[in-house]
């Protein structure tokens, strides 16, 4: 059986005039904020570096191995800066999700620390750090194991958001869930559960088959595979409006 949490605990850098919330003693986060702003962690590894994000990994003498995430588009984009004026930062946000899914007893990335720096109130630069999982990736063939492994998330009302086969890791202990946000709708929950569902599925029999299993009606099941054919055409074409816009302007 999985133990509890640790709790995070939140307070303010004064001297780098960050706010860390953290899941480890306040002179090891000090230490780690420390690093990455001054640029000392030694990455054995640069699992991605593009305009979207940074994710690295590095070793911890007490942790073990772990992940450094920057996201940099996130931060940058005038939207998303607007919208932490009513809630935190995409790092907090993330530690958060990751001790959310422990308590749902779930496995995934262990949270470590977050830390935003806010100006006129907005956030402007955010990272966090949480361990690593050794494994491989998902493959279309341990769709079963990753099914059934969401379905007490699904059962339970909450969502994981972008779940796609490639957004786990398999390894010797199971399924763990990457990339993800953990929300529990307020409108329409048991339909944007079982869209979820039906974007992992891939296939409309196979949905309405783990969606039996997840106690979702097969009707249920077939309109959120029609629901989710029409968001995935209005999606597409709103990107292709966005390239002809681009290109136009060019």
């Amino acid at each position: 059986m999985m133990n509890a949490p640790e709790q995070l605990h939140q307070f303010d850098h004064a001297n780098a005039g960050y706010r860390v919330l953290s899941r480890v003693s306040r002179d090891d986060a000090e230490r780690l904020l420390e690093q990455v702003l001054n640029h000392q962690l030694d990455f054995d590894q640069v699992l991605k570096d593009r305009a979207k994000c940074l994710v690295a990994r590095f070793s911890h003498p007490d942790k073990g191995w772990l992940v450094l995430k920057v996201p940099r588009a996130r931060t940058n984009r005038k939207w998303e800066r607007f919208l932490t004026l009513f809630r935190p930062g995409e790092g907090f946000r993330q530690i958060c999700n990751m001790q959310e899914l422990e308590r749902l007893k779930l496995k995934g990335p262990r949270p470590v620390l977050a830390a935003e720096k806010r100006r006129a109130g907005v956030v402007v630069d955010s990272f966090y750090i949480y361990s690593f999982i050794d494994g491989r990736e998902g493959v279309s063939a341990d769709l079963p194991a990753i099914v059934e492994t969401l379905l007490p998330l699904y059962r339970q009302g909450y969502c994981r958001t972008d779940p796609r086969v490639a957004n786990h890791i398999i390894n010797d202990d199971g399924v763990h869930l990457i990339d993800f946000r953990i929300r529990r709708p307020f409108l329409l929950g048991r339909l944007r559960c079982a869209m979820e569902l039906c974007q992992l599925a891939g296939d409309r029999l196979y949905a309405v088959r783990i969606g039996n299993d997840a106690g979702y009606s097969t009707a249920l099941m077939r309109s959120a595979w029609r629901v989710k054919r029409v968001a995935q055409w209005f999606r597409k074409a709103k990107q292709r409006l966005r390239k002809r816009i681009l290109r136009q302007s060019h």
